[in-house]
């Protein structure tokens, strides 16, 4: 049986109770086994698919492994995104690399790699704030970003270090 529930103060679940539409039987125990793998099992694909289920969850902590792992499968499916659209807006792109004087120049054709950017924004801040949490650390220490340069260090230097390894303020250590 699929069962949803409230979280209570202390991290406990409260109020638990039967989720509707929930399925019974051996697709569940199925379902509940691959979730409740060990996060050391998981792979480059598990931790993107974590975090894009949480992609609007502001709210926790994420560990280092979370976040990097999301930003290195979010980088790679970038690149994918650009040589894409270079491979599909072949013509405009090649046109654009050289130096045009007249007034008909291409336009840039990035329609896949904005799509995914778009995709990937609410996503990557959510992470961003999760794993801040983690380090004891406001969320919106993430628009260190909007600073050239050294906003950006520091920033990188707050997402690679070491998380609290005991409760803080935004509940309990991830691992």
């Amino acid at each position: 049986m699929i069962v949803d529930f409230a979280i209570g103060e202390n991290w406990q679940a409260i109020d638990i109770y039967q989720a509707l539409g929930g399925q019974t039987g051996a697709v569940v125990l199925n379902q509940m086994s691959q979730e409740q793998r060990s996060e050391e099992e998981y792979n480059l694909i598990d931790w993107f698919v974590k975090c894009m289920k949480n992609y609007a969850n502001f709210r926790g902590r994420a560990r280092r492994k979370e976040y990097w792992f999301f930003f290195l499968s979010r980088s790679l499916i970038m690149i994918a995104a650009i040589f894409l659209d270079a491979i599909l807006f072949n013509d405009a792109f090649l046109n654009a690399l050289e130096y045009c004087e007249s007034d008909d120049c291409p336009d840039f054709n990035f329609v896949i790699t904005i799509l995914a950017s778009l995709a990937f924004f609410i996503p990557e801040i959510a992470v961003g704030a999760r794993r801040l949490h983690d380090t004891n650390k406001s969320g919106w220490w993430y628009l260190l970003s909007l600073i050239p340069l050294f906003g950006t260090l520091a920033l990188i230097a707050l997402l690679a270090i070491e998380g609290d390894q005991t409760e803080n303020r935004y509940g309990p250590p991830p691992k």
